[in-house]
């Protein structure tokens, strides 16, 4: 995901542009926290995380996480 804003790495086949954001939809949060609350709260620090890469790098991209 820390290459969402680099089409040229090869790294995803989604991109999304600078300061344009790539909205996540997760669908059963609440079936996903009661199955597997490690793998939903791993994936929300992999999230922040790269968002935290764009804001010390000065991109304006961003990830969210749109949990229904």
């Amino acid at each position: 995901m820390s290459y969402i804003d680099d089409p040229d790495s090869g790294m995803s086949k989604v991109t999304v542009g600078s300061g344009e954001s790539l909205e996540i939809v997760i669908l059963g949060t609440e079936q996903a926290l009661n199955k597997a609350p490690e793998v939903f709260a791993g994936f929300l620090e992999i999230v922040a995380a790269v968002n935290q890469r764009f804001i010390e790098t000065c991109t304006h991209t961003r990830l969210k996480v749109i949990a229904t």
